[in-house]
C-alpha cells in the first residue's frame, strides 16, 4: 500500500490531485469505507452502457452468425451516454514529496516521476524506447549500490499525456545515496551521455517484448490501448513494432532531453519526519512545509 501511495503522489504532483490521470483507482481504506451500494449502481448506471463499450472479436468467424450473437447478447444494454472526456493535462509544479509515517520500515518507498505529455505514434515509440534505457540505467541501484532488491522505470502512457514513472524499496540506511544514484542517471540520459549503446539495447528489446509477450507488459499493454483510443487503425501491436523499430537514437535523445529534464521531475518518499528532513536535505530540497498532518511537501 506505501508503495502504491507514493505512485498516487507522483501523479498527484504531475497531473494535479483532482485530474482522473492522478487516481488510479486503487482501494484505500476511506474509500471502502464511503461506498455505498446506491453509489455502485449509480456508477454502473452511468459508466456500463452501449456508448461506453468497444467489442472486439477475433479468429476465424463467420460475420454474419456473429453479428446475430452480437444483437442477441448485448442487444439489450442501454445506449446511454459517453462518459465525460478526461479533462486536459495541466502539469503541476513539481518537486519533492514526503509522505509522513508513523513507523520506520526496513525498507523505504522511493517514487521519482517526469511528465511525459500527450504523444502521437511516433512519440510513443520514441518514449518507450526512453523509458528502457531510463529502467537499464537504475539498475545501478541495485547492481552498484545494493541498495534495492528492485528498482524500475516505466512509462504509463495515457491518451491525453503520461508519466516515466521510477519506484523501488529502498534499504533504509540508503535513501539518500540511492535517490542521488537515480537522479544522476536520468540527468546523464537527458544530457545525452553514453546514448547509443544503451538505444541499441533498449529499442531491441522493446521490440521482443511487443511481438513475444506484449500482453505480459502492463506498460505495453497500456500504450496499445492509448493508440487505439487515440483513433489509430486496427493491428495496432504491428504499427508500434514498426514504429519502434524505424525510430532513432536522434529521436529519442530529443525526447529524454526534454522528458527528463530536473526541472520537471517529482520525487516521492515515505517515512517518519526526521529522516525525510534529512533525506531532502541531503538531496538538496528546500522549503519543507507539513500538509494535512500526513504529507510533507518540499520544493527545489
Amino acid at each position: 500500500m506505501r508503495g502504491m501511495a507514493a505512485q498516487r503522489e507522483v501523479l498527484s504532483a504531475l497531473f494535479g490531485a483532482d485530474h482522473p490521470y492522478a487516481n488510479g483507482g486503487e482501494p484505500v481504506p476511506w474509500t471502502w469505507q464511503n461506498i455505498t451500494r446506491f453509489d455502485l449502481l449509480d456508477f454502473a448506471r452511468k459508466h456500463y452502457v452501449g456508448k461506453n463499450a468497444t467489442l472486439a472479436i477475433v479468429g476465424v468467424v463467420d460475420p454474419a452468425q456473429v453479428r446475430k450473437l452480437v444483437e442477441t447478447y448485448f442487444a439489450g444494454i442501454p445506449a446511454g451516454a459517453p462518459s465525460d472526456a478526461i479533462p486536459p493535462v495541466r502539469p503541476v509544479r513539481p518537486g519533492a514529496i514526503g509522505l509522513v509515517i508513523p513507523d520506520s520500515p526496513a525498507a523505504t518507498d522511493v517514487a521519482l516521476g517526469w511528465p511525459a505529455g500527450a504523444y502521437s505514434g511516433d512519440q510513443l515509440a520514441a518514449r518507450l524506447v526512453a523509458a528502457r534505457m531510463l529502467d537499464r540505467r537504475l539498475h545501478i541501484v541495485r547492481e552498484s549500490l545494493a541498495a534495492s532488491y528492485h528498482v524500475e522505470a516505466s512509462l504509463l502512457a495515457l491518451s491525453g499525456g503520461g508519466v516515466y514513472l521510477a519506484r523501488g524499496s529502498i534499504d533504509g540506511g540508503r535513501v539518500e545515496e540511492a535517490i542521488r544514484a537515480m537522479r544522476k542517471q536520468a540527468a546523464g540520459l537527458a544530457a545525452g551521455e553514453r546514448l547509443e549503446a544503451d538505444f541499441v539495447r533498449a529499442r531491441r528489446e522493446v521490440i521482443h517484448e511487443i511481438v513475444a509477450g506484449a500482453t505480459a507488459s502492463a506498460e505495453l499493454a497500456r500504450s496499445i490501448e492509448a493508440l487505439a483510443r487515440a483513433g489509430n487503425p486496427d493491428e495496432q501491436r504491428r504499427l508500434l513494432v514498426e514504429a519502434v523499430a524505424g525510430v532513432t537514437v536522434a529521436e529519442v535523445r530529443e525526447v529524454l532531453a526534454r522528458d527528463l529534464h530536473g526541472d520537471r521531475e517529482a520525487i516521492v518518499v515515505a517515512g517518519e519526519r526526521p529522516f525525510l528532513e534529512k533525506v531532502f536535505a541531503a538531496a538538496g530540497v528546500t522549503n519543507r512545509t507539513l500538509r494535512r498532518g500526513e504529507v510533507a511537501r518540499a520544493a527545489h
